[in-house]
């Protein structure tokens, strides 16, 4: 593992061999008020000064963390949805259909408080570009995909991805700081009806907690 200071109190962790969601996980359990995983790093804030990187690894591959399951109902109707369809020579329902199909682990959360970045995409729905003019209000809500990356717009804002759907959930980060999705979840789109939304305006999405990732 290589570090890199931020602050005085703070390092970025580097090469953990370990997926970081768990290594932060160890980190907060061991004191770190504030451990913040990414694709391949971790930032531990606020650290005591007598940590010990190597104690945190070990708890992390000792622990058997259970990893949560959240269940994002979804209807495929986005302003992006033909035409991003049309430039994966596919149908608008095969891409609906081939999004629904992938779990996809959350590596990260930035952009926006509760922005979960999800992925990889299959291959087939792969390799979007962002829109050449990006939105400047994009609606709560919006399933959205680019590159090999999908995620949802937990609150209004800017935004250049493609949108292909919406969700009825509240995403949005509670006064608690509690996350609808976070680093280390496994994210399933389901598809439903119109009147399945409505009933679920609003709500937080289903969560199950299941085997440790």
């Amino acid at each position: 593992m290589r570090t890199e200071a931020l602050n005085e109190s703070s390092i970025l962790v580097r090469d953990i061999p370990i997926a970081p969601w768990k290594f932060a996980e160890a980190a907060r359990r061991l004191g770190v008020s504030d451990a913040v995983a990414s694709y391949e790093t971790v930032g531990l804030f606020d650290v005591p000064a007598d940590f010990d990187l190597e104690q945190i690894l070990q708890i992390a591959e000792a622990s058997d963390f259970a990893s949560r399951t959240v269940r994002i109902l979804a209807i495929y109707d986005g302003p992006d949805l033909v035409s991003a369809a049309e430039l994966l020579n596919l149908t608008p329902e095969a891409l609906a259909l081939a999004h629904q199909g992938t779990s996809y682990p959350c590596h990260a959360v930035g952009f926006r408080p509760g922005f979960a970045y999800l992925g990889p995409l299959s291959a087939t729905i792969s390799g979007l570009p962002r829109r050449a003019q990006p939105r400047t209000h994009v609606p709560p809500g919006s399933i959205a995909i680019t590159g090999r990356q999908t995620a949802i717009y937990p609150i209004a804002s800017p935004g250049g991805w493609q949108l292909i759907g919406r969700t009825p959930h509240d995403l949005s980060v509670t006064e608690d700081l509690q996350l609808a999705i976070r680093p280390g979840d496994i994210v399933q789109f389901v598809a439903c009806s119109e009147d399945e939304f409505q009933s679920n305006l609003g709500t937080r999405p289903q969560v199950v907690i299941g085997e440790g990732q």
